[in-house]
Parts: C-alpha cells; sequence; structure tokens
C-alpha cells in the first residue's frame, strides 16, 4: 500500500517555514508483505514485453501465468531473504537526506493539492524517446531554483527481459524481482528545462489472437483448393483462442530537460504512483510551468 504524497495548500508556498512543513509531512510509501505477482511491479519496459507475449508467441497467455505464478513465488522468497537480513531498517528519512542539500534561501514549493510527488519508476529516453534507463520509486519536489528527485525508501520492482532469441530453443525471458533500500539524490536546475507533458489512461485493455490450423489435407491441395473453392477445408483455418483482457492504470509526466553535466537532450518520464490525484499532477505541472523560466 502506498501513501499519496499531498497536503492541501490553498495558495503557492514561498516562505522559509515551509521548507520545514513540507519535509515534514513527507512519509515514505508503505510496502507491505508481497501478495500476488501483479504486472504494476514491472518497470514501464518490462510491462510492454509482457503485454506483448500473447501476440508473439503461440498460447502465449500461457506463458504470462506461469511468469505471474513464478513472480509470487520469488517476490516472496525475496521478501523473507531480505527480511532475514534485517534490510529496510537504515533507512533515512526524505528530512534528514535533504539537511545540507537545500541550498541557502532556496524554497519549496507547494501549491494547493501538491506538496510532493510519488512515483513508482523515473524513465529516462534519448531526444528520439529511445529508452536508455530507469530508475526506481522515490519522490519529486520542486524548489524556485531546481527539480529534485529523491530516493530514501524501501522499493518492491520486478523487470522481465528477453534472452537470446524467445522464439527459438535457445532462448527465453529473465524474471527479476527487487527488495531492496533505494537512495538516490538527482536534482536538475530548472534553467534546463524545456517541455512538460502529461499522458495518461485508465481501464481495461484486450486482445483476441488467432492461431493458423493447418487443413485436413496437410496443404498439400491448400492452392489448388484456392482457385476451385475458396471456402474448401483443404485451405488454412483460423481458429479463435480465449479473449485476454489486462487492466491498464497509467499516469505520467514527460519533462524535456538538457541533461546535466553536459546538456544532453533527454526525456525524463515520471510514472506517477497509482493513487495519486490527478488533481495533485495537475496541480505539479502547474506550478513547474510558472517556476521554470523556458515553460512560461
Amino acid at each position: 500500500m502506498t501513501k499519496v504524497g499531498c497536503e492541501e495548500f490553498k495558495e503557492e508556498t514561498s516562505n522559509p517555514q515551509a521548507n520545514e512543513d513540507i519535509l515534514g509531512s513527507i512519509t515514505a510509501p508503505v510496502v507491505t508483505q508481497p501478495l500476488a505477482f501483479t504486472d504494476a511491479l514491472l518497470d514501464p519496459a518490462s510491462r510492454e514485453v509482457m503485454d506483448g507475449l500473447a501476440s508473439e508467441h503461440p498460447n502465449g497467455e500461457r506463458l504470462q501465468q506461469k511468469l505471474r505464478q513464478t513472480g509470487t513465488q520469488l517476490q516472496q522468497e525475496v521478501y523473507n531473504h531480505t527480511c532475514a537480513l534485517n534490510e529496510g531498517l537504515n533507512q533515512m528519512s526524505y528530512k534528514d537526506l535533504l539537511t545540507g542539500l537545500i541550498y541557502e534561501g532556496e524554497t519549496i514549493q507547494a501549491m494547493n493539492n501538491f506538496s510532493f510527488l510519488n512515483y513508482t519508476h523515473l524513465r529516462f529516453c534519448d531526444e528520439d524517446r529511445d529508452f536508455l534507463t530507469n530508475r526506481c520509486g522515490g519522490i519529486c519536489l520542486l524548489t524556485d531554483k531546481r527539480l529534485l528527485f529523491l530516493s530514501s525508501q524501501l522499493n518492491n520492482a520486478a523487470s522481465l527481459n528477453p534472452w537470446g532469441d524467445p522464439k527459438k530453443l535457445k532462448g527465453g525471458y529473465t524474471l527479476e524481482m527487487f527488495f531492496h533500500d533505494t537512495t538516490y539524490y538527482l536534482p536538475i536546475p530548472l534553467r534546463f528545462l524545456r517541455s512538460v507533458e502529461i499522458s495518461g489512461k485508465s481501464g481495461t485493455g484486450g486482445n483476441a489472437p488467432f492461431e493458423a490450423v493447418p487443413p485436413c489435407c496437410c496443404g498439400c491441395c491448400e492452392l489448388f483448393a484456392l482457385c476451385c473453392c475458396p471456402n474448401s477445408r483443404c485451405l488454412r483455418q483460423w481458429q479463435p483462442q480465449p479473449n485476454i483482457r489486462a487492466e491498464v492504470r497509467e499516469m505520467e509526466v514527460i519533462i524535456g530537460v538538457l541533461m546535466p553535466p553536459w546538456e544532453k537532450k533527454m526525456f525524463v518520464n515520471i510514472h506517477t504512483d497509482f493513487n495519486t490525484p490527478l488533481s495533485v499532477v495537475r496541480d505539479f505541472v502547474s506550478l513547474l510551468q510558472k517556476n521554470a523560466p523556458e515553460l512560461n
């Protein structure tokens, strides 16, 4: 379960005392004992791999089912091993992490529903939107000078990657599970921001795969049957497979930046926690546009 990162601020905050108030209100997401594996644990690139299995392989839905079953077992094993190592006890609070990292006179910004933003993944793409790398969950803060990405929390995440040629015998997929403390600090000066977008969707998606079935004559007469009788049983038949449905709940903020220190053109995709209200995302983007010189 995750607590949504927001407090009620009726007007834009811009005084030094507000820094202490906002930092004191930040709580790391609460990671409970894992239940069944869900696709929400996968990073965005891995989720695309999982979604594509049904169309990539015959009986791909069975592969998806097997991966989810194995994921549940692996998740429990990793969780138990993490507890045995007493991990997760050395976390530093976000307030302590930021001590000394906020410039003198720098003010953390907040407005209406936004004070900080919880996200599950931070994805970096090049200027052509090709994937480069990603980081796991954390929070995003906005000051009058910088955009801050921070993590000092326990993260539960997974990845799914192909190896070799998955369509051949010497190939397949690797499912990895992570349950560990994560700490990082990534500041981006507001003068390096060039664009901002909101993109989201919520609902259900589905597909109906069709599989070719050999004709009754093993294909020997297919050419003649096509010429003589288009409805002949000697033609290849198509058999529908069970429909596949998947829940879709995605919301991301996409920021175009000149990434320091070398000012490389990149897109930073902030995949927000699915419990975060849209009003929090809206107020974050609104405040970002007010403070970034190239966005107003």
